[in-house]
């Protein structure tokens, strides 16, 4: 009697620790995914640049480009937030830009 006792707490602190382990286990996978995905986001807000706010993982809106002419969007994003602008597609940053001085100076090479 007393063995079977034993052994069933035994048992049970096993599947608490199993637990336990689990839930550690899953909390810390979603961090890391968290922190994979929003490692870049920061990234344009430092460097002054205006742009279109990101959501949650998802990058900027709008989310459904095959929906609209990416011309007329990028020139409306341009009227709104000036000729230099930013945007998140998914984690990763991206500048659009149309000023011609901003364009020699990233192309032509000083050397």
């Amino acid at each position: 009697m007393i063995k079977r006792c034993l052994k069933e707490k035994w048992l049970d602190s096993i599947k608490k620790i199993i637990l336990e382990i689990l839930i550690a286990a899953f909390v810390g996978l979603i961090e890391a995914t968290l922190t994979y995905i929003l490692k870049y986001h920061g990234t344009i807000e430092s460097m002054g640049i205006p742009m279109v706010k990101p959501f949650l993982i998802f990058g900027s809106p709008p989310f459904l480009m095959h929906k609209l002419k990416i011309h007329d969007h990028n020139l409306q994003m341009h009227r709104k937030l000036g000729k230099t602008y930013g945007k998140y597609v998914g984690r990763s940053p991206f500048v659009f830009t149309i000023d011609p001085d901003l364009i020699k100076e990233i192309l032509v090479n000083k050397s």
